[in-house]
């Protein structure tokens, strides 16, 4: 299955509370049927989501 977006999101803490929204956000781009989303622990935090078609 091809993908059709991505998605970079910085200033996500890899671990512990960050600003106000950040979790809802995370929450919602894991959850999704339709994509991918990985944690990546370089500088204050980096959230990567890639969407399948």
């Amino acid at each position: 299955m091809p993908w059709s977006g991505l998605i970079v999101a910085d200033n996500v803490p890899y671990r512990g509370a960050g600003m106000p929204g950040i979790d809802a956000y995370v929450q919602k781009a894991r959850s999704h049927p339709n994509a991918q989303s990985q944690p990546v622990p370089l500088g204050s935090g980096i959230e990567v989501t890639l969407r399948r078609a």
